[in-house]
């Protein structure tokens, strides 16, 4: 779409907005009435380890959104020459997972706690038992039961708890709700009735009734909502909350807030961008030490494609992206760490190789669950999100990582955003009675196939030695979250 055009569709308010808070970066996306982004705007940020506790505290997510917010308006601005003042349709999504509980004064009572955390073991495990179904640590059930376990105070004073970006929607809407691909990161969901399951809710009131709480389970969490449901609009308080400029008019329709997983995300585990961007902030240091001024994009282009100038295997080199724990790899804590023998090939482009291939690690450890054990077949994989910015190269990367083929879209690196603004795209565009999947092949994806990339046999052969190295050397990294050093 030309400039004239993408303006046009601006001042008649033919536009959908998404707002993802990624575990690095929050980034606003702007699409036509076509879907294609015609501006977008961004916040870095990084959670916090606070008192044994990953992170992020209320002020540094507001000041989040509304810087991302102001960026992607000045794009728009500087683009197209007009001010901001409306969008079609509007849609918040945010890193999956997590417990965020309110008292009735609408009070956090305890910091969020993040995706990141694995202090849940002993909640996960009896639930499981409990429910006679898999309840993963991050999950928002065992924060809550887990926080019931170990006695603390604010959990008879809960009146609501939430996620990140339900909890943005609460603020900008009023409404208590949040969408079903992350209501499914807080409690198990029945896929026929599209809710909460309702025995297991049965069964967790029946759990925690000794306790004598004054409340339900189902009293405190989110409605579950489906894509292209009434989620609300913004109020005029919301308005003022996300453009601090107070330019921004109330009443756009908001899609139902999704978690990242529903929105994207091409991995299972943002462990892998803490470090990676650690280290190319690192290069980015040594640049302007060196007088010379950095463009990120292009530091991180550049170093991605020397990646693919190392040797398949990395040429033994080894690292472990663990910030946090990975509970794929049985890690409640992490610690980032770089390992090499004597005998490694230790260049630049194997580094960067190195680092890109250990992004993947997790990832690659629950997919062999899935492809060993459960003998799931994939056929081809859709990369969405940073990691596919740089043409080909973390395209290739997975596809030799899966030993399937991937394929991208020009939009690839627009990431959750894009994915949420399509969702808000859809609360508004949809014809009548058409599904998500039909608005997205229709709509979205037709004619537009993307490139694709097959695995390569020297790639696959690299991976799979790397994936025995990272496996061997898993000892490395218990004996750094044992050692007494940090």
């Amino acid at each position: 779409m030309g400039v004239n055009e993408a303006k046009t569709a601006i001042l008649e308010n033919r536009t959908a907005l998404g707002i993802e808070f990624g575990s690095t970066r929050i980034k606003a996306v702007l699409v036509d009435d076509k879907n294609q982004p015609i501006a977008s705007g961004a916040y870095e940020w990084e959670n916090q380890y606070v008192d044994g506790i990953w992170t992020y505290s209320l002020e540094e997510i507001w000041k989040g959104l509304q810087g991302s917010y102001q960026d992607m308006a000045e794009d728009v601005q500087k683009k197209y020459g007009v001010e901001l003042t409306s969008v079609g349709a509007f849609g918040v999504s945010a890193m999956m997972h997590g417990y965020m509980p309110f008292n009735k004064e609408g009070e956090l009572m305890v910091p969020f706690r993040t995706w990141r955390n694995n202090i849940t073991g002993e909640a996960s495990e009896k639930l499981a038992e409990l429910f006679h179904y898999n309840i993963p640590q991050r999950w928002s059930i065992a924060h809550l039961y887990q926080a019931i376990l170990n006695g603390e105070e604010h959990v008879k004073a809960i009146d609501y708890i939430t996620t990140l970006e339900a909890y943005v929607h609460w603020k900008l809407t009023g409404k208590r709700v949040l969408g079903i691909g992350d209501a499914a990161g807080m409690f198990p969901i029945d896929s026929e009735t599209k809710d909460y399951n309702e025995e297991m809710v049965q069964k967790f009131d029946e759990l925690v009734a000794p306790y004598g709480f004054p409340w339900k389970l189902r009293d405190i969490m989110p409605k579950a909502l489906v894509a292209g449901q009434d989620a609300g609009v913004l109020t005029e308080e919301g308005a003022k909350l996300l453009d601090v400029s107070g330019k921004l008019k109330a009443g756009i329709p908001m899609c139902p807030p999704e978690g990242d997983a529903g929105t994207g995300m091409v991995a299972t585990n943002n462990n892998c961008t803490s470090d990676l961007n650690a280290w190319v902030n690192v290069f980015k240091e040594f640049a302007e030490a060196m007088g010379m001024e950095v463009d990120m994009n292009k530091l991180f282009g550049t170093l991605y494609n020397k990646a693919m100038e190392g040797d398949p295997d990395c040429g033994g080199l080894l690292s472990y992206c663990y910030f946090s724990g990975e509970h794929m790899t049985g890690f409640e804590e992490g610690r980032p760490l770089f390992v090499r023998s004597p005998e490694s090939k230790f260049t630049l482009a194997n580094f960067m190789r190195n680092n890109l291939y250990t992004c993947l690690g997790a990832m690659r450890v629950g997919l062999d669950i899935l492809l060993n054990q459960e003998h799931v077949k994939i056929d081809k994989l859709l990369g969405h999100g940073g990691l596919f910015k740089t043409k080909g190269v973390g395209q290739q990367i997975l596809a030799d990582a899966v030993d399937a083929p991937v394929s991208v879209m020009s939009t690839a690196g627009e990431g959750g955003a894009w994915g949420i603004a399509l969702l808000a795209s859809y609360l508004i565009n949809r014809r009548e009675g058409e599904d998500l999947a039909d608005f997205l092949d229709e709509d979205v994806f037709k004619g537009n196939e993307g490139s694709t990339l097959a695995p390569e046999a020297e790639g696959v052969k690299g991976f799979n030695a790397f994936m025995d190295r990272y496996m061997k050397g898993l000892g490395i990294e218990r004996a750094a979250v044992e050692s007494e050093i940090w």
